[in-house]
């Protein structure tokens, strides 16, 4: 019997939901040779994030879709599997196998009337899905930003941007030198944090 997502969706402030659990079962059905596999990008145990990037395979082996999750402590306690399980939901979205009305990725806001999911909703689409690279760049650049604001809790999309130009000297925004910076900016103390970017302000000036 083929699988029915409908049977399966739950609400999520008035909008129908399908868990990463139903979306494996319903990918299975129709695709039982296909891999998934999962990587971990960065694991932090002191700040208390991960982050895990899902990889799915057709037969041949060449990959058809991607999907790149960050979680928390604050968002969850076992955050690990969380974002190895949301990374997962992410790449299957890309495939279409998500929910239903849903046109984003967007992060649910914490919130009492507004729950924490695992990973975003997504819209159901079975034709032509969206190119796995620009999901896992928006992925990353996520993920960039919350490194960020793990040193400044106020920084804008502006300020993300300058920094991210401050540490990899302008380079192309891609989904390598952002997972790059992401760790670099893991990998300094706090209290370096502002004399790391005024020295490479001050590189960068004078390389130019």
């Amino acid at each position: 019997m083929a699988f029915n997502p409908n049977d399966k969706t739950i609400s999520l402030k008035g909008k129908e939901y399908l868990e990463v659990k139903w979306r494996l079962v319903w990918f299975r059905q129709e695709h039982p040779d296909y891999g998934i596999a999962t990587t971990l990008v960065t694991f932090d145990p002191q700040a208390k994030f991960a982050i895990f990037k899902a990889t799915i395979t057709d037969t041949a082996g060449r990959v058809v879709a991607e999907g790149t999750k960050m979680e928390d402590s604050k968002g969850f306690p076992d955050f690990l599997e969380k974002a190895e399980t949301g990374s997962i939901g992410r790449a299957l979205g890309v495939l279409g196998y998500g929910t239903q009305f849903c046109p984003e990725f967007d992060e649910v806001v914490d919130g009492a009337a507004n729950p924490r999911i695992v990973d975003s909703p997504v819209e159901l689409k079975r034709a032509t899905p969206p190119r796995p690279q620009v999901l896992d760049i928006k992925g990353s650049g996520v993920a960039f930003g919350a490194a960020v604001k793990h040193h400044e809790p106020d920084a804008d999309s502006a300020r993300i941007k300058e920094v991210f130009s401050l540490l990899t000297n302008n380079a192309e925004r891609t989904v390598e030198n952002l997972t790059e910076a992401t760790k670099a900016l893991y990998d300094v103390p706090a209290s370096e944090y502002e004399a790391v970017l005024q020295q490479l302000e001050k590189e960068n000036g004078n390389a130019n």
